[in-house]
């Protein structure tokens, strides 16, 4: 197998800032959320990079939040995780994805078991996977989600973000507000 190369992304490193999503589709697209997220807590000024050590390299979650899906759903080896991406952003990987081996239900009792064990940097990036998405479910729910289905999805979301308590607070008041609202879009669209 020929050696891959890691490709870049200046997306972090940009000096013009994510505009907020201007529509309930915007609101819908997780990279643009993740990168808002990013933005926001990485500003110059809030002293991220000088007082805090939760974070060595933002752009290994970013890396790590985009690829752990592919993991999940495309079963694309760690190797190749690592390979591209390095060492870190594969453990990284490693600690957010499911075993998809595992039964479903087995899965989701293990992240609202595990979620406080989580580092830092997975916990933020299971905070913003889970806001994301809850913010898909409140724009446009799978045609084939029962309203009880959904409720038992933000209900259960929220126990997961129970154990992620003090990762960060301003996306657990994003987490709070689309799980507000995915509730809000489920009573009223049926």
């Amino acid at each position: 197998m020929p050696k891959l190369t890691r490709p870049t992304c200046s997306v972090l490193e940009s000096k013009n800032p994510v505009p907020a999503p201007s529509s309930a589709t915007e609101a819908r697209r997780p990279l643009r959320f993740l990168c808002r997220s990013f933005e926001f807590r990485f500003q110059p000024g809030r002293g991220a990079f000088e007082t805090t050590d939760d974070i060595a390299c933002p752009i290994h979650i970013f890396h790590a939040a985009l690829l752990h899906d592919a993991v999940e759903d495309q079963e694309v080896p760690f190797e190749i995780i690592a390979q591209m991406f390095g060492d870190d952003v594969a453990s990284l990987v490693k600690e957010v994805t499911d075993d998809k081996t595992k039964h479903k239900q087995d899965r989701k009792d293990h992240q609202v078991k595990h979620a406080h064990k989580a580092s830092h940097r997975a916990k933020v990036l299971k905070l913003a996977d889970k806001t994301s998405n809850l913010k898909s479910l409140a724009a446009g729910p799978p045609k084939d989600w029962s309203v009880k289905r959904r409720m038992e999805y933000v209900n259960w979301a929220r126990d997961v973000v129970r154990g992620l308590k003090g990762a960060s607070p301003w996306l657990e008041a994003e987490f709070e507000a689309a799980a507000k609202e995915a509730e809000r879009s489920t009573i009223f669209r049926r």
